[in-house]
């Protein structure tokens, strides 16, 4: 049996801090169709290449709710955060 203070580990204390705050934190966004940037946007030259990873592919993976499938200008309040779809959410 051992006696006295333990000893904190720095790791598992950022560890615990930071492991699922995306998760728990946002629930719902909208976000860039993942339909342009792996198709329209590279055949017209608008991006240079095929992106490594799809932003809302990514966020679906972490448990986030992705509520647009094209660009409309949606923007969506979850909490304090707000997110939008384009630039056209910009003037919404």
């Amino acid at each position: 049996m051992k006696f006295g203070m333990r000893k904190p580990s720095l790791k598992k204390s950022i560890s615990a801090r930071t492991k699922g705050r995306l998760t728990r934190q946002i629930l719902t966004s909208s976000v860039f169709p993942d339909s342009l940037d792996e198709g329209a946007n590279v055949a017209i030259g608008y991006m240079p290449g095929h992106l490594k990873e799809l932003a809302a592919g990514e966020l679906q993976k972490k448990g986030v709710e992705i509520l647009n499938d094209t660009i409309t200008g949606q923007v969506h309040r979850d909490r304090i955060l707000l997110t939008g779809d384009s630039p056209l959410a910009s003037t919404a």
